[in-house]
């Protein structure tokens, strides 16, 4: 049974080699997956901290644009170096944009918010964290509604999904980059920790096997091959959706399992690792462009390494610093409650 942190580290490395090989067509699932995972990890540490906060919705907005954005900034600033060094044209697109799409692009790039529709991303991956920060926008407010009437839970999570469900079928480009497509499945992992789901080992085997032969299938029939190396289309996106769905289970149960120190580890470097891989693309596709198949495994091997080197110097020196100071942060906003609450039980002592 994979522990959280493994399988949100397998996860990373799913997008790395969507990112290498378009044969290996689990981008979006991976995404999906995480997303899944965001919606429950997030409804468990407001629960369980945030709520318990004078200045809720100040303090959670706050804290989580800090999760995301030290290390977002580095990554980007290291994505212009290497796109500079190696000639790729990334200041001749933007000077081709236009007025508003400039105001645009610098706004994503400053805030995150934005990042999923703006033209000539610079970290492409980075979309997925536009996702997460409107998100984080809206959960406060519905779970607000929404916390202690569980029906009207799973009732909101079902008219998400038609919501999904409607974005595919009439083809709606700039929704599909929006929050409004993924709510479902963020709310299908706030709905798993406030009904405390837990699938049994059949459940989870038996998906499991079903999303491994939905993959086999694909991979090895060339006809279905075909059709999801167009991750644009509408086969893909519904392919990647029905094999998020079998992985549930299995996601489920890995972040109820006992996580471990190293574990934890892995959990926090997926972070870095699933930014820091496309800092390298450029000039990995730059050495790669007229090699065969059998002369790119020596560059494949060193831009793994390289990703790797520099997720856990990023990791080391600039997320761990900033995550001490975030949670410290975090901590002291809590001691200022408790005064608070220690003075309104004795109130409530006397009165009785």
């Amino acid at each position: 049974m994979l522990k959280p942190g493994q399988t949100r580290f397998i996860l990373a490395f799913m997008v790395i080699l969507f990112h290498l090989s378009q044969s290996v067509f689990l981008g979006e699932f991976a995404v999906g997956c995480f997303f899944i995972l965001s919606g429950y990890w997030i409804s468990l540490m407001y629960e369980r901290k945030y709520s318990k906060i004078k200045s809720t919705l100040k303090v959670f907005y706050i804290s989580r644009v800090w999760r995301l954005l030290p290390v977002f900034y580095t990554f980007t600033i290291l994505a212009i170096i290497t796109s500079v060094l190696t000639h790729h044209d990334l200041l001749l697109k933007f000077n081709e944009l236009d007025t508003l799409q400039k105001k645009l692009f610098l706004t994503a790039n400053l805030i995150v918010l934005g990042y999923a529709n703006s033209k000539n991303p610079i970290i492409v991956p980075a979309w997925s964290l536009d996702i997460e920060m409107q998100f984080y926008l809206v959960f406060p407010l519905l779970i607000y509604f929404l916390r202690n009437k569980k029906q009207w839970l799973i009732a909101v999570t079902v008219l998400f999904f038609l919501t999904t469900v409607f974005i595919l079928a009439t083809h709606q480009t700039y929704l599909s980059k929006t929050v409004f497509n993924y709510l479902f499945l963020f709310f299908t992992g706030v709905i798993i920790y406030y009904f405390n789901v837990k699938p049994g080992k059949v459940v989870e085997r038996g998906s499991l096997l079903i999303l491994l032969l939905i993959f086999a299938a694909h991979l090895l029939i060339p006809s279905l091959l075909v059709r999801v190396r167009d991750n644009s289309g509408e086969y893909y996106a519904v392919l990647s959706l029905v094999m998020i769905l079998m992985a549930t289970p299995a996601l489920i149960n890995s972040a109820h399992n006992q996580t471990n120190k190293f574990d934890k580890f892995l959990g926090e470097m997926s972070f870095t690792i699933y930014l820091s891989h496309w800092v390298w693309i450029v000039p990995y596709n730059a050495l790669i462009l007229n090699a065969s198949k059998a002369a790119r495994v020596p560059y494949v091997a060193g831009f793994m390494v390289i990703t790797l080197l520099s997720s856990y110097i990023v990791y080391r020196f600039i997320d761990r610093p900033s995550e001490k100071l975030r949670h410290n942060w975090i901590k002291k906003q809590a001691l200022k409650t408790e005064p608070e609450f220690n003075a309104a039980q004795k109130h409530k002592v006397a009165v009785t």
